[in-house]
């Protein structure tokens, strides 16, 4: 069960670096205001739920390795 968490993080964490890095190439090439602070605002977004997520694994490891004990 551990392992598959473990993936499973993996693979959302790399999900939200593709879709931050696509975010910030589009930030940059964006000429309107408007569409530059979306894609701020976006990107804010992901770094908050990628820090969620973090959270989520940190406090799930922490009850693994109190069970384990």
């Amino acid at each position: 069960m551990r392992h598959a968490i473990e993936a499973l993080i993996s693979a959302r964490n790399d999900e939200f670096d593709i879709e931050h890095t696509r975010l910030a190439n589009r930030f940059v090439d964006v000429e309107s205001e408007d569409l530059k602070d979306r894609v701020k605002s976006l990107t804010v977004k992901l770094d908050c739920i990628r820090g969620e997520a973090l959270n989520i694994h940190c406090s799930f490891f922490a009850v693994a390795q109190h069970e384990d004990s």
